[in-house]
């Protein structure tokens, strides 16, 4: 009963109800490289697993250099002030009864884990290439997490690295680990997957600024520091993915049943008001409404006071999802 206790702390804490970033656009790799012919159902399988877990292993790893560095705290000290943001990132710590470093040595051990399977695999494949991934997964988590690496950051911001990460690299990585070969398709529809997850990423760090500037975050929003550029930005992102999918249904890349992605096109200008509204009245709590898709703590949320940014950041992760599902579909029609 302890260990099920744990695990369910864990599984909590890791984040898991975040991993649809890493395992949505892994799926679509699968079910597009089905079309090929040397597709291996299980190495794509098995490569998703590995990379899940190394989204896990390094969710895990920066929460425990977040608690090297005294975060928990300094995120506590301002909750209290009455600062919004999201302070429940690693805030667990404070409160846990195990040794914080047994976290530290779990992530060594599902990165562990990951190695062994993209070794295994590669040599299943005869490809030494596949270990390529794994290595620029770990550059990466370095400069993501390191006082050096965040120098690289300050050009880009971290939601950048972290939308090549879950969408390109990922996808890629499943698509040619299960086909040994790389095609134009799975090139666009990564491309596309880039500026959705960039978008949400985007999202949150809009409406984690004050938060993420206290720990000294970098961010493409805080890069910026205008709220016209975050506005511009905020449109771009948010429209773009919808013209790449044109041209990449006009160039054959995807079929023409893609089309139907664009009805989702009115909810994400209604993502575009609710950002700007944010921007221009931050202290404007909104309702979720059903049109949004699904969230089961919207109730929740709207009682604590925690519905200007729930509703946003789970509007646009739904937009995500539902397009996501609405390619697959087209695809296998």
């Amino acid at each position: 009963m302890k260990f099920t206790n744990f695990l369910e702390k864990f599984l909590d804490n890791a984040g898991y109800d975040k991993l649809f970033l890493t395992a949505v656009p892994g799926l679509c790799a699968i079910v597009f490289a089905n079309s090929v012919f040397t597709f291996n159902f299980s190495l794509g399988i098995i490569i998703l697993f590995s990379v899940i877990l190394i989204q896990l292993a390094v969710k895990i790893f920066d929460d425990y250099m977040d608690w090297i560095l005294g975060n928990p705290q300094k995120r506590l000290q301002y909750e209290q002030t009455g600062m919004r943001g999201r302070f429940d990132k690693c805030k667990y710590y404070l409160n846990e009864e195990q040794n914080p470093r047994i976290y530290f040595y779990i992530a060594l051990f599902l990165t562990l884990i990951s190695l062994i399977i993209f070794i295994s695999v590669s040599v299943i494949r005869q490809n030494i290439l596949l270990i390529l991934p794994l290595i620029l997964l770990f550059v990466a988590g370095y400069i993501n997490y390191s006082p050096k690496g965040k120098k690289i950051l300050s050009k880009t911001g971290s939601e950048v690295l972290l939308a090549f990460i879950c969408g390109p690299l990922n996808m890629l990585t499943i698509y040619y680990a299960s086909t040994k070969c790389i095609t134009l398709e799975i090139i666009a529809l990564s491309v596309i997957f880039f500026f959705f997850i960039l978008n949400i990423c985007f999202i949150g760090s809009i409406l984690n600024l004050k938060s993420d500037i206290m720990t000294e975050k970098v961010t493409f929003q805080i890069i910026l520091n205008n709220s016209n550029y975050v506005i511009y930005f905020t449109v771009f992102f948010n429209i773009f993915p919808y013209i790449l999918t044109y041209f990449s249904i006009y160039y054959k890349f995807l079929t023409v049943y893609s089309y139907i992605s664009f009805i989702l096109l009115p909810l994400s200008l209604w993502l575009i008001y609710l950002i700007i509204l944010y921007i221009k009245e931050p202290q404007k709590n909104i309702k979720w409404h059903f049109l949004m898709g699904a969230d089961k703590y919207a109730t929740q949320n709207e009682q604590n006071n925690l519905s200007w940014y729930s509703v946003r950041y789970n509007f646009a992760r739904n937009i995500f999802v539902m397009y996501s599902i609405i390619i697959i579909f087209c695809k296998l029609l």
